[in-house]
């Protein structure tokens, strides 16, 4: 706010302000060549008055004075604030104004400010949103705006992605499908493409297939005619073949033949000549043999013989001596043994047999003492001495 100055002029001695002729009688002769001043006569007392003026027009936009010649002054107040940011003015009734100027250009692509000093200013907006798969750029109306980067190029044999740091990538397609029965390739048109794997192994004994983990398989074909007596095989070139089996073992003592469910088959020949005297035996070669067996049981106490119906016989030795005072037994390793049957088998007695009957008699025996000894008979060692 601008305060009111009103410029009030001072009497310098009394002279100036009053009539220097003496009483008026008319406000002329109050006139103080002042025209700052209302110029009075009071005709009751002839006293001159000169009343400063009133210069005050009720404006806070002047600076009221008054000069003594030119009467009341009205100088426009200067509203000037030093701000180029504001625009000055001044409204009689209250002074002077400082409104903020609007800088706003209608243009979205620029960022409005103001500078005391030099005014508006403009500065371009920058659209950056660091991220280069957008491209930036400004609408006047609409402001900043960012438009996806197309980064296809053209080559289906490549994967197109965008880094926000990097910009467009172009990475190599990965054709493989996982699969080795496929030759995996990519054609930039097309993309990828996957051709069998050729697994001919120009072989008719394989059954040619193809495993997506393993690969190739070159399974060999069954030339089973299911019959035992074949051998059955496989030729590459002329596939299955199968050849009459060979049941010939070279044994005389088998006859050989095969049966097409077990396949070959081996008799064994008979050789029994009905003679229990004889061992039957085949010999590979020679045929039946008939080797007569040894009837010796290896006891010398009984005659070996052999018997055509029954086999192997063997009877006990007659050892009988026809003597009656002996015992006759037949014994392994011996043969016949004689004992004298009358023994007792005690050393004190003395045995005797009589011939004609066999009776035995086993009559005690002295035992003479010899000189300072004392005799006596032991039925183990006979007579024996006992001296002091």
């Amino acid at each position: 706010m601008v305060f009111k100055r009103v410029l009030f002029l001072v009497c310098v001695g009394l002279a100036i302000c009053l009539s220097s002729a003496g009483p008026c009688s008319v406000d002329l002769h109050c006139n103080d060549s002042n025209n700052c001043t209302i110029d009075k006569c009071n005709i009751t007392s002839g006293a001159c008055s000169n009343t400063y003026i009133n210069c005050d027009d009720k404006s806070y936009c002047t600076m009221d004075s008054c000069d003594r010649i030119k009467g009341c002054v009205y100088t426009n107040v200067t509203c000037n604030d030093n701000n180029l940011c504001t625009a000055d003015s001044c409204k009689p009734s209250t002074g002077c104004s400082y409104i903020p100027i609007n800088c706003n250009d209608n243009n979205a692509c620029t960022s409005e400010s103001c500078n005391p000093k030099v005014g508006c200013a403009y500065t371009k907006v920058i659209c950056n949103d660091n991220n280069l798969c957008t491209s930036d750029q400004c609408s006047t109306t609409a402001g900043c705006y960012y438009t996806a980067a197309n980064c296809d190029d053209a080559n289906k044999c490549t994967n197109d992605y965008c880094n926000i740091t990097s910009g467009c990538q172009h990475t190599t397609t990965n054709c493989d499908d996982n699969n080795v029965c496929t030759i995996d390739y990519c054609d930039k048109v097309t993309g990828c493409g996957h051709q069998a794997v050729r697994c001919d192994d120009s072989n008719v004994c394989t059954s040619d297939s193809c495993d997506p983990k393993t690969g190739c398989a070159y399974t060999q074909i069954a030339c089973n005619d299911n019959n035992k007596c074949t051998i059955d095989s496989c030729d590459s070139a002329a596939g299955c073949l199968f050849q009459p089996l060979k049941c010939d073992d070279e044994n005389v003592c088998t006859f050989d033949s095969c049966n097409a469910a077990t396949g070959c088959e081996y008799t064994k020949a008979v050789c029994d000549d009905g003679n229990k005297c004889t061992a039957d035996s085949c010999d590979p070669v020679k045929g039946c043999q008939y080797t007569s067996i040894n009837c010796n049981d290896g006891n010398i106490c009984t005659n070996d013989y052999c018997n055509i119906t029954t086999g192997c016989q063997a009877t006990p030795i007659n050892c009988d001596d026809n003597y009656l005072c002996s015992v006759d037994t037949c014994e392994q390793g011996l043969g016949c043994v004689y004992r004298a049957k009358c023994n007792d088998g005690n050393a004190c007695t003395s045995d005797s047999c009589d011939t004609p009957t066999g009776k035995c008699t086993n009559t005690p025996v002295v035992c003479p003492a010899q000189p300072g000894c004392s005799a006596f008979c032991d039925s183990t060692r006979g007579c024996q001495q006992l001296c002091a």
